[in-house]
């Protein structure tokens, strides 16, 4: 019998009679004749009845004409290979992890509809045609085609090939918020070894299995980039995580609880990472330890670094010479450290420095940054109180800046009336300070090339924008200059020129 839905059949009353008579034509011919065969005009698929002129073994259906006790169907569709026994729900009841990696089907959760839900059209498609079917199947129906039967079991193979990115940290590979933690692990795990050899993005947490990491460490040796969220409930070992991961250029942790962390996945790190973020809860500051700077140094390629709520000690000394040479980005909001353990002037190759609300950086700093890090295009020190107008004016001099982040710093009309033109600027944010029209319209006038302002709570009018309207109107080029105000300012903008865009952050 073939595993095909048969979608025109007789349908019998109560009493046996046929509840739905056979069509006849005009000369009492059936209308819809039964197909017969070529050789012996006989019914092509002639129906088995009993002595009582029934179906001798009927097809049990459901509420949804869909087979209620369904088997596994062999290659040739045609016999039950290995009959699965079905519960109350039509859920399959019994299954295991074999030693060929079968997916347990409790914890997929896959109903036993889905061995009925492959229609003929797509059932008669060669297996060539099949495979560039499944090359756009997601993760949860690539899992959810091998519960169909061997041979899309055989054809799934290749399609778990073409999967280079899993996102474990989302639910999009859980069958349902139900899963219990555990299960979730068996299906990472599962995923893993189905596709680990493929992935170049990989995200998950330590929240799953020893075994589950041990399999991550095994198959995923060709990821580029690893992002992973460290929550240290599982005491898991991690050391040997990364240590085949000979390709990996972008690395990003994130600490949730560093007392429970162990940095000895640190160790195993290579030396081809040119990327790496760490980032610590609020409150949670982590001190940087000697295998984190030890890692660190192994980073000769090292071009971005991103230090979030870290506390800099005298151990990242030992990364220092290693950074001079490479480094172009150095990302350290909310860092703790003592100005003479980090010489930030030192990296001169750098391109971009965001210290926001680093207590630390005062206007001898920026004497530094100014004197050093000639090639410097991005500067963010919001939320630095001690950055006045006397920092502020050192801060013009940097040849080539093109974003500059005051906000919330100490900065009066004073630093901006006396702003040196900066030719290649291009957003400047001074929210939260106490500058006013005066000092503002200087910016305006000076850089022509700018094209994001927020002056969002300042002493700034509706003067500003009428007269940034101005110098757009008078300017040949398209120019289109994006404007942050406070609310009491964005109810009167009207008659301003096309190249004004006025925003209003909620």
């Amino acid at each position: 019998m073939s595993n095909d839905n048969n979608e025109d059949f007789i349908e019998i009353d109560m009493n046996n009679n046929i509840a739905d008579p056979v069509e006849v034509d005009m000369n009492n011919n059936i209308a819809d004749p039964v197909e017969v065969d070529m050789n012996n005009n006989n019914i092509a698929d002639p129906v088995e009845l009993d002595m009582n002129n029934n179906i001798a073994d009927p097809v049990e259906l459901d509420m949804n004409n869909n087979i209620a006790d369904p088997g596994e169907i062999d290659m040739n569709n045609n016999n039950i290979d290995d009959p699965v026994e079905i519960d109350m729900n039509n859920n399959i009841e019994e299954n295991f992890f074999n030693e060929e990696n079968e997916i347990p089907m409790e914890v997929i959760g896959v109903n036993a509809n889905i061995v009925n839900a492959t229609g003929t059209s797509i059932d008669d498609l060669d297996i060539k045609c099949l495979k560039e079917i499944f090359k756009y199947l997601n993760i949860q129906e690539h899992l959810l085609a091998e519960a169909v039967c061997e041979k899309w079991k055989g054809i799934s193979t290749s399609g778990w090939k073409c999967i280079e990115k899993l996102d474990a940290l989302s639910n999009d590979y859980y069958f349902g918020d139900n899963s219990l933690p555990q299960d979730k692990s068996i299906i990472l795990e599962t995923i893993v070894i189905r596709c680990g050899h493929s992935l170049s993005k990989l995200s998950f947490d330590d929240k799953c299995s020893q075994r589950t990491i041990d399999a991550i460490a095994a198959h995923c040796i060709n990821v580029t980039e690893l992002r992973i969220y460290i929550y240290g409930e599982n005491n898991n070992d991690l050391s040997r995580l990364l240590l085949n991961m000979t390709k990996l250029k972008k690395f990003s942790i994130r600490i949730l609880h560093p007392k429970y962390f162990n940095d000895a996945i640190f160790q195993s790190a290579n030396n081809t990472v040119e990327s790496f973020e760490m980032s610590i809860r609020a409150n949670n500051n982590y001190v940087c330890s000697t295998n984190f700077a030890l890692m660190i140094q192994r980073f000769e390629n090292l071009q971005t670094l991103n230090m979030i709520s870290s506390k800099i000690n005298n151990n990242f000394n030992i990364a220092i010479p290693t950074l001079r040479q490479s480094l172009k980005q150095l990302d350290i909001p909310d860092a703790i450290f003592f100005y003479e353990n980090l010489h930030i002037e030192e990296f001169t190759k750098l391109e971009e420095l965001q210290v926001s609300n680093v207590p630390q950086i005062n206007n001898a700093c920026i004497l530094n940054y100014v004197t050093f890090l000639k090639n410097l295009t991005v500067l963010n020190v919001s939320d630095c109180r001690f950055i006045d107008d006397a920092g502020f004016s050192l801060i013009s001099h940097f040849p080539k800046l093109v974003v500059l982040d005051v906000n919330s710093t100490s900065i009066t009309d004073n630093a901006l009336r006396s702003y040196v033109v900066l030719k290649h600027l291009q957003e400047f944010i001074c929210s939260e300070t106490n500058v006013t029209d005066i000092g503002v319209v200087g910016i305006l006038q000076n850089s022509l090339k700018l094209i994001y302002l927020n002056v969002e709570h300042t002493g700034v009018t509706r003067f500003t924008l009428e007269t940034a309207s101005n110098i757009l109107n008078t300017e040949p080029s398209n120019r289109v200059l994006e404007i942050v105000v406070s609310p009491v300012i964005a109810t009167n903008v009207e008659n301003l020129s096309e190249k004004i865009k006025v925003l209003l952050f909620p």
